[in-house]
Parts: structure tokens; sequence; C-alpha cells
């Protein structure tokens, strides 16, 4: 365009030229500037697809009582931890109504209290000890199969939950090197459970509920830090699980990290301390551990829910554990939750599962009819001190069936909007 106008002699072709060369070279430097503009937003694709995957992997399970104290040995250590902290009475008792008074339902109040104080103490006996307080596998699992072959009961890997007391896992998690694996969907090819919860009717279970509690996760995670479900007694329910794995981009593109499976990846000291516990990373654990060192910091304790931190012992008393309880409300109020999130990095990768659950009556009149006959019901009947009918049958069973509903998760993965060879 320069040298057209340069040796053209008609003024008005120089001016045309000239808006020419003057409206492309704007042009040219529009497009430069918004692709660069354009690359540093650091924009991605997200695409979503459906992918088929057979068979494949069968996550952990782990199979709780509601009730952690339910034998003779874990009433007795109830009411030792009670008496040792001045409580006679769990209902009227004046120290845990100073501790957490609730008005409109004192005795409730007083109850829930009691049961983390005991739940607090227990935590920090030695593992022969708390085995003895809840029902062993064989005396809690009445059957289990999985894709319709019965499972020894006895190679279910017992752990103490913090909550729940003794709990079983089917398909042991991240060292495992016999996971189970599934081709097929519905409940009959997945696991199915027929459990006897059996609580007594004795307030020292601190018992505000009968029934089962179930988790269901990736078998690189931990099981204590992962949300269950809740089964009431004289309940089957039917929990269908689904996968989706998300694959996103690091830094600058996303606030997340690659790699995260190092002890050097990520400088943090809370980072650090989350990779020993040998699950796959995670930052909701990691925050659950900054939550906890904001516990130890204020309280000089604590609290049994989370893995403890520097060898600090768990929260044993009514002042300790009420302490915690105000912790955690300026935990939140002052932001001390969000400045966790600095120490603890977020994963780029995740595999997460997503249920569907239905429930309904269990177990009907008739399975009630062949169970009444049985050894194993009389034998736990008798242990409780329950008469043998139908209703204190249909109160003490809960079934479950965990499947997959389809052999296919979900995929989510991200590219970049924008390369420095054009757009992706």
């Amino acid at each position: 365009a320069i040298p057209n106008i340069a040796r053209n002699e008609h003024v008005v072709i120089k001016v045309v030229w000239l808006i020419c060369f003057l409206a492309s070279s704007s042009y040219c430097a529009f497009s430069i500037y918004s692709s660069v503009v354009e690359y540093y937003s650091y924009s991605v694709v997200t695409q979503i697809t459906t992918q088929y995957e057979s068979p494949t992997e069968y996550p952990s399970c782990s199979i709780c009582n509601i009730n952690p104290f339910v034998k003779y040995e874990g009433l007795t250590y109830v009411n030792n931890v009670l008496v040792a902290n001045g409580i006679s009475s769990v209902t009227n008792s004046p120290l845990l109504t100073k501790a957490l008074p609730y008005p409109n339902n004192q005795e409730l109040s007083n109850i829930f209290f009691a049961k983390i104080l005991v739940a607090s103490n227990a935590q920090a006996e030695n593992s022969t000890t708390k085995k003895t307080f809840g029902y062993t596998a064989s005396e809690f699992i009445g059957a289990a199969l999985f894709e319709a072959t019965p499972i020894n009961i006895n190679s279910l890997t017992w752990y103490y939950h913090p909550t729940y007391g003794n709990c079983y896992q089917f398909n042991l998690g991240a060292n495992s090197t016999a996971k189970r694996v599934t081709a097929k969907t519905g409940k009959k090819y997945g696991l199915n459970l027929i459990l006897f919860t059996n609580t007594p009717r004795d307030i020292r279970t601190l018992s505000m509920e009968s029934g089962a509690h179930i988790f269901v996760h990736n078998a690189t995670n931990s099981p204590t830090s992962t949300d269950g479900f809740d089964i009431g007694a004289g309940t089957s329910a039917n929990i269908a699980i689904h996968k989706t794995i998300t694959n996103q981009l690091p830094q600058p593109y996303n606030d997340c990290y690659d790699n995260l499976d190092a002890s050097d990846s990520f400088d943090s000291d809370l980072y650090r301390e989350t990779i020993k516990s040998g699950y796959k990373y995670r930052q909701k654990d990691c925050l659950n551990l900054c939550e906890q060192k904001y516990y130890i910091y204020r309280c000089g304790c604590a609290d049994s829910n989370y893995p403890t931190l520097n060898n600090a012992s768990f929260c044993l008393n009514i002042t300790s554990i009420r302490c915690i309880i105000d912790a955690y409300k300026s935990f939140i109020t002052i932001g001390s939750n969000l400045e966790c999130y600095q120490y603890c990095p977020l994963e780029c990768a995740s595999s997460q599962l997503s249920f569907t659950t239905s429930f309904s009556q269990a177990p009907p009149d008739t399975l009630i009819d062949v169970m009444m006959n049985t050894k194993y019901m009389k034998t736990r009947m008798s242990y409780i001190n329950y008469t043998l009918n139908d209703l204190n049958i249909r109160n003490s069973v809960v079934r479950v069936n965990i499947f997959f509903e389809e052999t296919q998760y979900i995929f989510i993965s991200e590219t970049a909007a924008e390369s420095v060879y054009g757009n992706s």
C-alpha cells in the first residue's frame, strides 16, 4: 500500500490507498491485541463426555452401626466415663445442662453432649479396648454377598470410627492388591448386606436413633473424612453409584495444582501432613487438618473427629469439649476457615462418586417368619434381652444393596481456549 500511495499521481487514488492502509493496519493491530488479551485471560474449553468402562473398579464400602456402644463392655465404659466426669444421670445432669443449655429439650441436649464426651474418650483408647464396645463383624453382619457370591465376613477389615465405633471395610483401600471389579449393573451384582443393629434399650447407649451407617468411597480416600448414609432399622436401602472424573488445567488456568502426590509438590506443613496419611491427597482432608490445628491452638487439645497433629491429646472432659464447640463458631466467624485454603492446594484431577438412593420397609413378614426360627436371631435377641417377636426383629434389621447403575462414567476435561498456535 505505501509504494502505491507514493507512486500514484492521482490524489483520489492516493486517498483510497491511504484509507485502505489505515483500515488494514488498524484491523491487524486490533486482531493482535485481541489475541494477546484472549491468550492471557487463560480461558478454557470444557468438554463433557460419557466414557464406557467394563469392568470398573468397585469402591470401598464401610459398614458401621449408628450406635457404637451396644455391648456390655461398651455400656460399662459409657458409665465409667460419665462418672469420672461427675455425671450420675445424663438427662438430669447440671454439668451437661451448663455445658450445652437448650431449654426446649434439655434432656436430648444432655444425651447429645454426653455422646460427644464418651466418643472422644473412646477414641483415645487402644484398639483392643475399642473392639469390645460394639459388635464383631459376625455379630453385626448377618449376610454379605458380592455379585451373588457369599463374602467371608471375617475377611472384612476392622477400623474404629470416631462417631460410629466398630466399622468393617469391604474392598480395602489404597494399598490393597486385591481390589474388586465388576462388569455388571443392578443390585443383584453389587454388595448385598443384611445387618442386625440390635440396640439395647438402655440409656447408656446414648442412642438418638437406631440403624446402620454406610460409607461408599473411592478406595484411595479415607472413610473417616467421607460423608455416608444413615439407614434406619427396619429399612431396605438401594444405593446406586455414579462416577465422575474431572481433569482441570492447572494454574494459571484454574486455581489448582497437578501432581499433588509427593511431599515436595507444595510448600505447606499441612499439605505434607496430609500426604503422610497414605491416602490420595484431597484438599478436603487438608482443610480438616487446618481446622484441627486451630482447635489445638485454642483449646490445647484435639477434636477426636479429625486426625491429631503434633501428638496433641484429644479433648477428654466437659470443659475442653465445650471449648471445641466454641472454637468451631469462632473458626467460621473470624474467617480462619478461609485462611486454610492458602495452605491446602486444590487438586486438578479428581474422581467423585454420586448416588441415587431409594428406601422401603424391611424385612417383609414372610422373611420375619423365617428369621424367628433361626438360631442366629434367637441368639441375637437373647443377648440384648429382647423378646423374639415381629416388632423387635423389624426394629433390628437393615438391608443394604450397593451397586453401579451403569457401566459408564462422566469425564470432564479442559483444554486451553487459546494457544500460541491459535485456537485449540
